[in-house]
């Protein structure tokens, strides 16, 4: 079978797309049995494995790279463990992981054009079809829908030969407001391969409530996130992501939204998480460093021994953990990682066989 090449932040659904018509292929599940026959894989063999295999990559790299599951994962309760990876295998694992949009596809016309006049291939981008995100970053301009059977095309012959329809995007989208920094949050979060802390999360929402004066129980006489989520977002935009808080009155407490701020041990979706950030602080720059400062903290164990986090990184890499995941989780430069290991290797050999002899 033929084989396309992937593009940064190219949908999947538009790679197989194409690759059912360069191969003559009848749909997706037409294809897919194509490849397995092709690759000597099994019939059960998931589509991201088949996938993988077809492109020299590994289902990890696929997902996380060409789905929407990083926004899926943004947030969870057991970042930097074993059982992080697990679930994340068996997302990556799962036959029904959803890599494609299930109502319509979207894309830019100014990103088409740009792609046209500098004779670069136009492609569909997971960044354009990031749910609640009716417009294109990049131009601040509405997004065009087409028809989910477009994804068998480039996004310059959607254009050509079908009349999409604009999106109906919100008014204040400008990179500098809640829903500018909402949306550059999630275009942030789909380029990372792992997760932040809930816990981390939970701290640097509850910081910006006490800034602001909120409170983070469901009882009480303080405003809300919600409250203040009705007041800065654009009512169109809340009124069809979000009809709960359109139509909420002071005080009542959202759990889908004000949950956030109470709950530490839960990982509430990305974008959700990304909307609690974005109304509380002025700059998705502020937010990520604020996140990122609170995860590493989070992932620090508190002990006099400098040599724990070594330690406890050594303990879950022999467990099964990879070098940049535990390396991540403890904050421990992969260098100083590798060169700890190494350094220590010789006196680990001879206290297992000091061990063995008793």
């Amino acid at each position: 079978m033929n084989i396309t090449h992937r593009q940064p932040d190219e949908l999947l659904a538009g790679v197989v797309g194409r690759l059912c018509v360069i191969n003559g292929c009848t749909g997706e599940a037409n294809l897919l049995q194509g490849l397995r026959l092709v690759h000597g894989l099994p019939d059960s063999t998931p589509t991201l494995h088949v996938l993988a295999e077809h492109f020299w990559s590994t289902p990890h790299q696929i997902a996380f790279g060409h789905t929407l599951l990083p926004l899926q994962r943004a947030i969870s309760a057991h970042a930097g463990t074993k059982r992080e990876e697990s679930v994340v295998s068996s997302h990556v694992a799962s036959s029904n992981i959803s890599f494609r949009p299930k109502v319509e596809a979207r894309s830019c016309i100014r990103c088409v054009k740009d792609a046209i006049d500098t004779d670069k291939p136009s492609y569909w981008r997971r960044v354009h079809n990031m749910h609640t995100v009716d417009w294109c970053l990049e131009h601040q301009i509405p997004l065009i829908r087409f028809p989910l059977s477009t994804f068998e095309l480039l996004p310059a012959d959607a254009v050509e030969l079908h009349e999409g329809n604009l999106c109906m995007a919100p008014l204040e989208i400008a990179p500098n407001s809640v829903l500018g920094r909402y949306a550059e949050l999630l275009r942030r979060w789909l380029n990372r391969n792992t997760a932040y802390s809930s816990i981390a999360l939970n701290k640097v929402i509850q910081e910006g409530c006490r800034q602001r004066g909120l409170r983070f129980s469901q009882a009480g006489k303080r405003r809300l996130l919600s409250d203040l989520a009705k007041d800065v977002l654009p009512q169109d935009w809340v009124e069809r992501f979000w009809p709960e808080i359109a139509n909420k009155t002071q005080g009542t407490y959202i759990g889908r939204l004000d949950g956030s701020c109470k709950d530490k041990h839960v990982a509430y979706p990305g974008p959700t998480c990304a909307l609690a950030l974005s109304i509380l602080f002025g700059s998705a720059d502020e937010i990520e460093v604020r996140l990122q400062s609170a995860h590493q903290e989070e992932m620090k164990p508190s002990s006099r021994d400098p040599d724990l986090p070594l330690q406890l990184a050594r303990r879950a890499f022999i467990d099964g953990s990879t070098l940049e995941t535990v390396c991540l989780a403890y904050g421990i430069p992969s260098e100083k990682f590798e060169f700890w290991l190494r350094s220590v290797a010789k006196y680990w050999q001879l206290e297992s066989g000091s061990k063995e002899e008793q």
